[in-house]
């Protein structure tokens, strides 16, 4: 049960990373490129398409 309850804290922590860090350094990096695709493309979940 242990095993179970610190995989989900481990989870929401790597989101936070992946939505503060790595986010700003792609911006920094790759600059309005970047910006336009993350305006276009979901952060998480894709978009249903019909």
């Amino acid at each position: 049960m242990d095993r179970l309850r610190h995989r989900h804290t481990i989870i929401p922590a790597h989101l936070l990373f992946l939505i503060y860090f790595e986010e700003l350094e792609l911006e920094l990096r790759l600059g309005p490129a970047y910006l336009d695709y993350k305006q276009r493309v979901p952060f998480l979940i894709p978009k249903r398409t019909t």
